[in-house]
């Protein structure tokens, strides 16, 4: 669904879930102000048993003049009702009578039957940025000055900007980087933000910390510390993980809340062989989902998926568990020195299928030899701006750089339209400026080359992958279920591709079949 699916109503309620936190208050305010420039009659709520209390809400709604208004269960919507940061039906919400209903939200489930319109990304880490991708995603629809009179309104910017703020624990535990665009883009009231930054701890939360700094597991072989924190505001996690993880014999942490219908987790790491970011992953696969860099990481579990997969395991006993066997079971390969031939049997044939992609000239983005940092939804890449480095966007959003020459032998230009509809849309920034641009406008058709080959194995277990050709921030990490993958004409240039991604890219060379004559 896109906002511009919407405009055929003329009567908008905006619903934030019962008691709202910052960021569904913010995603909710930035979606009023952009009806309310198309034209529209928009009215901004929420209900349930208690009105809010929490200080630092009050205090945003209060000096960002946000005119969210406290409704009765039996308030009745004229036209559309949408739900922000949470889903219509749900029991963090009250259902309000409406006759057509919208979703937007960042928690995982799916929309019911009854629901027309939904956007639901469990991938990103606030709604506030969510609502922001969707906004930018107007822009091509000729509604620039519709999405800047929101994105520019200093009072709107500063509420997504907190919200994410709030969402991802102060900035470290950024899941996407839809959350890091919101705090590198907007411009925001810095002084203003300052005094909510520092209205976030109400005595009762401070109570909870204590308790959870007295309460806590330690294996001290591992240097690993487990602590629960009773159900709270997503920022008090991380700053009892940023306490815990001081303490000189510990080296890593997991900070968890028992939040309804997932767990929420804070991970810290000061340990240079444990990158966070990659422990969320391996302790969320298959029942959650998480990001994060080297040193702060924050996820969810969401408890139907764990009890599932999990049953009768005490969830502290699987954070111990899972904890070791990061620590055991993770390949490292370094592709310089990788001896394909002794592999050679572990690795299948794969033939790549015939699609239409999108590539970028770094010398159309800046002068050559300047420095560029892409942003993909999975983090950045450092590139070298040159005419023989291009830019691949892929099918699901991906960026990275490739060669020239490699791209002459895989992709051939085409005329064909290229739909950029992605959740997430690949950035640039400027290496010495900071300058932003997104790469939409610059993106030329290519097909791949269905001729193209390459070695591929099915990833086992985690593994770390030091690349041949480009800057990773290190290495670049799979999970199992991930194909480690190898070029047909250069068996030293190695590359991880997530699943989901390779299955959609590459199908399994057919093998020759020699005839057979009778005697």
């Amino acid at each position: 669904m896109y906002l511009r699916d919407l405009l055929a109503y003329d009567d908008f309620v905006v619903q934030c879930h019962d008691l709202p936190d910052a960021d569904s208050i913010a995603a909710a305010y930035a979606l009023y102000a952009y009806f309310k420039s198309n034209g529209k009659k928009v009215t901004l709520v929420y209900s349930g048993s208690m009105e809010i209390s929490r200080v630092n809400v009050k205090l945003m709604i209060e000096k960002l003049e946000i005119p969210l208004n406290y409704v009765a269960p039996d308030f009745e919507c004229p036209e559309m009702l949408i739900t922000v940061g949470c889903q219509y039906g749900a029991d963090n919400v009250t259902r309000l009578r409406a006759r057509e209903i919208a979703i937007i939200d960042n928690h995982y489930g799916f929309p019911p039957s009854s629901v027309k319109y939904s956007h639901i990304k469990n991938s990103f880490g606030s709604c506030s940025a969510l609502v922001y991708q969707m906004l930018l995603s107007e822009i091509v629809t000729n509604r620039q000055d519709q999405v800047l009179s929101v994105t520019k309104d200093m009072s709107v910017a500063t509420a997504l900007y907190y919200g994410v703020y709030m969402a991802t624990n102060e900035f470290s535990d950024i899941i996407h980087s839809a959350d890091a665009d919101v705090r590198d883009e907007l411009e925001y009231d810095k002084e203003l933000f300052t005094g909510l930054q520092y209205s976030t701890l109400s005595i009762d939360e401070l109570k909870i910390v204590g308790e959870a700094l007295a309460n806590y597991h330690y294996d001290q072989n591992s240097r690993f510390a487990v602590v629960y924190v009773k159900a709270c505001d997503p920022s008090v996690l991380g700053f009892v993980s940023d306490i815990i993880c001081r303490v000189n014999s510990i080296d890593c942490c997991v900070v968890y809340a028992d939040l309804g219908y997932f767990y929420k987790l804070s991970i810290r790491t000061s340990s240079r062989e444990i990158k966070s970011g990659e422990l969320i992953d391996f302790i969320t696969v298959k029942i959650g989902e998480g990001g994060g860099k080297d040193k702060k990481a924050g996820g969810i579990i969401y408890k139907e998926k764990y009890e599932n997969n999990y049953p009768g395991l005490n969830i502290e006993k699987y954070f111990m568990d899972k904890f070791s066997e990061f620590k055991n079971s993770c390949d490292c390969i370094d592709a310089k020195n990788y001896d394909f031939d002794l592999h050679k049997e572990q690795f299948s044939k794969y033939t790549k299928m015939s699609f239409v992609l999108g590539y970028v000239k770094t010398t159309d983005l800046i002068e050559n030899s300047a420095e560029l940092i892409l942003r993909t939804y999975e983090g950045n890449v450092k590139v070298v701006a040159s005419p023989n480095v291009y830019i691949m966007v892929g099918i699901n959003g991906e960026v990275y750089p490739i060669a020239r020459e490699t791209f002459d032998v895989s992709y051939k230009e085409c005329e064909a339209p290229f739909d950029f509809a992605y959740d997430y849309e690949p950035r640039v920034y400027n290496g010495v400026t900071g300058q932003m641009r997104l790469l939409k406008s610059f993106i030329r058709p290519c097909r791949t080359l269905a001729r193209l080959s390459i070695w591929a194995k099915e990833i086992t277990k985690p593994t770390k992958l030091f690349p041949k050709n480009w800057d990773y921030e290190n290495y670049m990490f799979g999970l199992e279920g991930d194909y480690l993958v190898a070029r047909m004409d250069d068996r030293k240039d190695l590359y991880i591709v997530k699943r989901n991604i390779f299955a959609r890219t590459y199908k399994k060379a057919q093998e020759k079949v020699l005839p057979q004559f009778n005697k």
